[in-house]
């Protein structure tokens, strides 16, 4: 049972998909919707109504951040129900009892990076690819390929190809524009830090003194030219005192960028620095300033 109503749109893309896999035996479907209109939660609807037929699922993001979340996210409305995750750093033994599982044809979902191609489903029905546009040609149609599933594909920003493929190929599309009534609408703005009010910047100190969150992004790691990391952590350590700030970028082990992000998003860091390599990486319900 959900704490909060579906929008108009996130009903429409559950019913007109199942309406798309009961019309074909490989269905191909393109969901797509700006951030936050609930595309996540279409596909774990999607995903559960397969598992109550006795199917296996698998879902598949570009990062393990992401995998771990949406695993979670399952976890806590689905219960133990057969709900697992997979990824670089999953242990050979973890592997080995998911595939006996899935050997078995018993019903799983399935979260993880494209370490999932590699498990030996039995009875695969649908394969959703999120955040479609990092991902390979080849990387996101493995197990399509291999296997008698529907296709989901799911994206803010449709590639080119998979453009063309919804035009050219029997590819079905479904628009969700309606956000969720609980979020908040956003206010964008343009401003530097140091031309920002003293006033301003209390205010976004006070709201992280109540366990709200601030995320910098920078285009750089290092530079003299345009804003960078180490740049960035000087000016914000001078603004925001005595407030916990860490930073991440491509350069980090992956393990120790998982570690700063599972701090961040449980509350252990207020302002977080990274480059762009977190527009795939997570989601936070404490994020109050980017």
């Amino acid at each position: 049972h959900l704490s909060f109503e579906l929008t108009d749109d996130q009903k429409k893309a559950v019913w007109h998909t199942m309406k798309e896999f009961e019309k074909k035996d490989r269905s191909k479907t393109l969901i797509f919707g700006d951030v936050g209109s609930g595309k996540t939660m279409v596909a774990l609807i999607l995903s559960y109504l397969m598992l109550k037929r006795g199917k296996q699922v698998a879902i598949l993001t570009p990062a393990s951040i992401l995998a771990k979340q949406h695993y979670e996210e399952a976890k806590a409305l689905l219960g133990n129900s057969n709900v697992f995750l997979v990824h670089s750093k999953t242990s050979a033994k973890e592997k080995n009892k998911i595939n006996a599982l899935l050997a078995k044809g018993e019903p799983a979902i399935i979260y993880g990076t494209t370490s999932v191609n590699k498990l030996e489903f039995t009875n695969l029905s649908l394969v959703v690819i999120d955040e479609e546009q990092k991902f390979g040609v080849k990387a996101k149609e493995v197990l399509y390929d291999n296997s008698n599933a529907h296709l989901i594909f799911m994206t803010a920003t449709p590639i080119p190809r998979t453009l063309a493929s919804t035009m050219f190929s029997d590819f079905a599309v479904k628009k969700i524009e309606q956000k969720p009534a609980m979020q908040k609408p956003r206010i964008t703005r343009i401003a530097r830090l140091q031309d920002m009010s003293g006033t301003e910047i209390e205010a976004i100190k006070a709201r992280m003194r109540q366990g709200e969150q601030t995320l910098v992004i920078v285009p750089s790691i290092v530079s003299d030219e345009i804003m960078s990391v180490s740049q960035a952590m000087k000016k914000y350590s001078h603004f925001f005192p005595n407030f916990f700030i860490s930073t991440i970028n491509g350069r980090m082990k992956a393990n120790e960028i998982e570690q700063v992000v599972e701090s961040f998003m449980k509350g252990g860091v207020d302002i977080l620095i990274a480059t762009s390599m977190v527009d795939s990486g997570f989601s936070s319900k404490t994020l109050s300033h980017v």
